[in-house]
């Protein structure tokens, strides 16, 4: 079988130069490389774990001593929360733990997109190279195409141009004559996985066309994660809006809060001319394409497959550390840069800083009406240092800390660096003090402790650095230290956060400056209003003393549609979740995430909040063409990843084709 390639290079794991990544957990570069292995899980002992973990005895392995990746098996009664319906994707991914510590796995999905509607639907999974030869491990997966029934670019597009615009009929829901295959490899010592798929025409007939598809991927980055795409910055993950990004040769995401300690950067080859778009956790990459042009059909497929031949798709996933520059290296090896190093350390006081997030700017190859190209972000590590890779250039670097004055006052300090490929470029950065405000929150008549929300009034004296770019029809807008785009406070609030059932805050930073402290709990109760005076060094008290100003006797204070990290627009932990509930006093909460159940009860039991809340457990049914429809109580099946959802796409008990709107469930 001949195959026209996509690549103009094919890049040899081996090649990459995987260097040692910054904050990289066990399993480093540092270690002797261990043989790569690939098999079925039998056991519990060869999943990954961790809070987005979705691997079950029955799928497939890849690991070796840096990485483990788990690729779903072929399933027809199970779909999994994320993108494609039909397994054979990568669905958890981590770095190899030290023994005793619990895996942290905290990315959704990564599934084939051809065509744009449509998707691998696999019938087949085979280890092809269990790595016992001391070589890579490989995982083939086969079958045709399907229905890729979480996306509806027609409604999009129409969407997008105000019903003026179409999307070309060549992309809407055609049943393509074509066969794939999908092969994962894992060399040992790599913490990259490369992907290989193979689509070959199988049109039949006097004049079987020549297929010209678009091909990429999905990627579904929310849970516990923010996305980075590097020229922009931090965004575009959870926002409704759509983020366009024209040049966009990869993508990459880091763990924050409890799933902190990972990150994953994803790349298709060849490394330039390819594009992205992303929009509520969810982000497609083309290979050879620009997103916008195509879809508004100013722009031909770069793939063309005659019949009886095939195309090859390659790209890679990567899994790093703690932060952006873990995986960034490896990805711009990728894009063949001349590397050097970058190490250094933040403090506050002459103390070790950890958590701080160190912006790499630069001023060349910067995005269209963009200010600063965005590079790579690092992030201190616990005694205050952060290092990795860049490409050899002039950079500035800033430094973000939440809670923390800029060190330049207004505005970050410019910290002007060289990167050669011939001595490591080191810097130290110092941020000044800070103070904690301390809020303890009880019922006036009874003095019993309170769960409230406390919104601190006032100008923020460092507030999220965002950059925005105007494009036609919509405009991107990122953040250089984190994502700021989708969960701004209102203008005027400098922080807002929430006291739990004991009734006390905790030392919470705060910038020093002067203050309004409002403290509320819902519409049934008084509010307590102070003005306090933050200074540094020193932790400013409020005691603030609620009374019940409503008579709900006979009522319960419900919220029946409530999204949860299981949700692909939604990052919220289920903890964080029922602790903002509890601060706007809810009595009783249902949770209806996006084509998943949830239940709250587990962790509500686990807080110890029983008494304060109950729940249910519902869902919100997607349908990107009929509109979304919520629905509750509904039962959980534990056999089932995504809890027993309804499938309003009918593809998990569908064959494989033909690939139709047809197959949609009415309403």
């Amino acid at each position: 079988m001949d195959a026209r390639t996509l690549t103009a290079i094919t890049v040899g794991l081996v090649s990459l130069g995987l260097t040692s990544c910054s904050n990289d957990g066990g399993g480093g570069g540092s270690q002797a490389p261990k043989a790569s292995v690939a098999r079925r899980i039998g056991s519990a002992a060869d999943l990954i774990g961790g809070t987005r973990a979705q691997g079950r005895t029955g799928d497939w392995l890849l690991a070796n001593d840096r990485i483990r990746v788990i690729v779903q098996d072929v399933d027809a009664e199970r779909s999994i929360h994320g993108i494609s319906q039909y397994g054979g994707t990568i669905l958890d991914a981590d770095l190899v733990r030290a023994a005793g510590e619990p895996g942290n796995d905290q990315f959704e999905e990564l599934a084939l997109m051809v065509n744009l509607e449509s998707t691998l639907h696999p019938t087949a999974i085979e280890v092809v190279a269990d790595g016992s030869d001391g070589g890579p491990a490989t995982i083939r997966v086969t079958g045709t195409d399907d229905l890729l029934d979480s996306l509806n670019f027609s409604s999009q597009v129409a969407e997008l141009g105000g019903g003026l615009v179409k999307l070309p009929s060549a992309y809407d829901d055609h049943d393509l004559p074509v066969s794939i295959a999908t092969e994962y490899t894992l060399a040992p010592g790599s913490n990259v996985v490369e992907i290989r798929t193979t689509i070959r025409n199988d049109a039949s007939g006097r004049k079987p066309p020549t297929l010209h598809v678009p091909v990429g991927d999905s990627l579904s980055g929310s849970g516990r994660l923010e996305a980075f795409v590097p020229g922009l910055g931090f965004g575009g993950n959870l926002t409704g809006e759509l983020t366009l990004r024209g040049e966009s040769d990869f993508v990459a995401f880091t763990g924050i809060d409890e799933g902190a300690g990972v990150s994953y950067g994803y790349a298709p080859a060849p490394l330039g001319g390819n594009s992205s778009v992303s929009a509520s956790g969810l982000h497609i990459v083309l290979g050879g394409n620009r997103v916008l042009k195509l879809l508004l059909g100013l722009e031909d497929p770069q793939t063309a497959i005659p019949p009886g031949e095939s195309a090859l798709f390659v790209r890679y996933f990567v899994v790093g550390g703690s932060d952006i520059a873990s995986v960034q290296g490896t990805l711009h090896s990728l894009l063949g840069a001349r590397m050097g190093s970058v190490r250094g350390r933040v403090t506050v006081d002459g103390q070790p800083l950890t958590g701080a997030r160190v912006a790499a700017l630069a001023t060349w190859g910067v995005p269209d009406q963009a200010k600063w190209n965005v590079v790579s972000s690092f992030e201190t590590a616990a005694d205050g240092t952060f290092s990795g890779t860049l490409p050899a250039e002039r950079y500035v670097l800033e430094v973000d800390a939440t809670g923390y004055p800029w060190d330049g006052g207004g505005a970050p300090t410019q910290h002007e660096i060289e990167v050669t490929d011939t001595a490591t470029a080191e810097v130290e950065l110092a941020l000044p003090s800070t103070g904690h405000l301390r809020v303890n929150v009880a019922d006036g008549p009874t003095g019993t402790a309170l769960p409230a929300k406390i919104s601190v009034v006032g100008k923020d004296p460092s507030p999220p650095a965002i950059q925005k770019q105007n494009l036609p029809l919509l405009s991107n807008r990122a953040g250089l230290f984190r994502d700021a785009t989708g969960d701004e406070i209102p203008h005027g609030l400098a922080r807002v956060f929430n006291v739990d059932t004991s009734g006390d805050s905790g030392d919470v930073l705060l910038e020093p400056g002067r203050y309004r402290v409002v403290v509320s709990r819902g519409p049934e109760y008084s509010t307590h209003d102070e003005v306090i005076e933050v200074r540094a060094g020193n932790t400013t008290s409020v005691a603030a003393k609620l009374t019940r100003v409503v008579d709900t006797t006979g009522f319960v204070t419900a919220d029946f549609h409530q999204h949860l990290i299981n949700s692909f627009d939604s990052n919220i932990s289920i903890p964080l979740r029922v602790r903002t509930l509890l601060a706007e006093g809810l009595e009783h909460a249902v949770a209806t995430d996006h084509d998943f159940l949830t239940d709250f009860a587990p962790t509500v039991a686990n807080l110890g909040v029983a008494s304060w809340l109950s729940s249910g457990i519902g869902e919100e049914i997607t349908s990107p063409d009929y509109g979304h429809f919520n629905s509750w109580p509904l039962t959980i099946e534990t056999s089932r990843i995504d809890g027993g959802a309804l499938d309003w796409g009918a593809g998990r008990n569908a064959a494989p084709g033909p690939t139709s709107r047809a197959r949609v469930r009415s309403p």
